[in-house]
């Protein structure tokens, strides 16, 4: 698939160029053409109520004699109406796919992913990662496979569980996938951001996901949501040192500024202080205190 021309900022981070289309993508008539023209090797991609829908372009399964086989289990496509099970059942014959999702019965495909994403990604995963290292029985995921119901069935760029036997939301079923509401997820947004701020954020309040971190990079912006009284709230910075604080997490703290200029050092400075502090240090004793129960 072709790809934009790669430009880098002065630390040789990578500047985003034109996107592409990303299934998911909310788009008028005019943008969705300019962006589909540059993608000559996308065979087939529709907009369907202002929605973007790309078709799947694996092979179909042949007989011993080149017929297509009408017996095999059908491939995922984007735009497809599946229950949970009938979409699992399709993408883990798809070892090739990366990423799909069951957002409201509906079936999303990401486009390969680029550095404008991975490179976000990663810092995420670096963030979180050091919290999680620090705080017993909390798990930290890269691109889990999550299912709410019979309808939906997610990916997260990133996310943070307690399980529930100390007092989260969420288990693991018999394929190790988490079953439930995680406490926090994070995505990182490039072309994705329609579905990541429209149906994707409307799906975490829906099934109860307590904080949901957005990551939209051709905003240069960092959204930071938790599920209050109804509702999310904007997680707003702490007036007395300007770093975002998690709810849910005590001692997950993130200075933005530096998250999105790249500057590790500083994210994790910040993080530390929070680790510090007496209430991830609560926090903590609680739940090796479960973990003994």
């Amino acid at each position: 698939m072709s790809s934009p021309a790669t430009t880098r900022d002065d630390t040789g981070r990578p500047k985003p160029g034109p996107p592409l289309l990303e299934s998911g993508d909310r788009l008028n008539s005019d943008e969705f053409l300019r962006r589909y023209e540059r993608m000559p090797d996308v065979k087939k991609a529709e907009l369907i109520e202002g929605v973007v829908y790309i078709a799947s372009q694996l092979p179909l399964v042949y007989d011993a004699n080149g017929h297509a086989d009408g017996s095999a289990v059908p491939l995922l496509e984007n735009g497809d109406t599946l229950d949970a099970e009938e979409f699992l059942r399709r993408y883990e014959r798809m070892p090739g796919v990366k990423k799909a999702e069951l957002v409201e019965g509906t079936v999303f495909m990401a486009s390969p992913v680029s550095a404008f994403h991975s490179d976000p990604h990663f810092d995420l995963i670096i963030w979180l990662g050091n919290y999680r290292s620090a705080t017993p029985k909390v798990r930290g995921s890269d691109n889990p496979t999550v299912q709410f119901g019979k309808g939906v069935v997610f990916q997260p760029d990133a996310m943070l569980t307690t399980p529930a036997a100390h007092g989260g939301k969420s288990s693991l079923n018999s394929k190790n996938y988490t079953v439930g509401s995680p406490e926090l997820v994070a995505e990182v947004a490039m072309s994705s951001v329609g579905l990541d701020t429209g149906p994707k954020r409307k799906m975490y309040f829906k099934h109860g996901v307590a904080e949901y971190v957005l990551w939209r990079v051709e905003d240069e912006a960092i959204d930071w949501w938790t599920l209050r009284d109804g509702q999310y709230v904007a997680v707003e910075p702490d007036p007395a040192d300007g770093l975002h604080k998690s709810v849910v997490y005590p001692g997950l703290w993130l200075d933005k500024p530096a998250m999105l200029r790249g500057d590790m050092a500083a994210v994790l400075a910040a993080l530390q202080l929070g680790l510090a502090s007496p209430g991830h240090a609560e926090f903590a004793a609680k739940l090796r205190e479960s973990a003994r129960i």
